[in-house]
């Protein structure tokens, strides 16, 4: 059998989406690459939930894929802040 999840993520320059699917025991999930980007531009993770007034436990459940809704403004803020479009900052991921 075959499960697909949409994820939408509206906001004032588009629709975002991604297909999640579970086929054949194969799972896939939705990696948002904060750490990577943040490492990229040598930014910690205390200095953007400062500078963008994360709260820091829910700031690292998004950086260990630990989601089950995404906040689109939290999304608008960090592509802002790390310079880098919604594409950038999400990845498909098999388990």
């Amino acid at each position: 059998f075959t499960v697909f999840i949409r994820i939408s993520i509206g906001n004032p320059y588009g629709k975002f989406e991604y297909i999640i699917t579970h086929m054949e025991g194969a799972m896939e999930y939705l990696h948002i690459r904060i750490i990577e980007l943040l490492q990229e531009k040598g930014i910690s993770k205390t200095r953007i939930c400062k500078d963008l007034d994360f709260q820091r436990g829910n700031f690292n459940r998004y950086c260990r894929d630990e989601f089950q809704r995404v906040d689109a403004n939290m999304i608008i803020k960090l592509c802002r802040y790390l310079d880098c479009t919604v594409g950038d900052l999400f990845e498909i991921r098999s388990e």
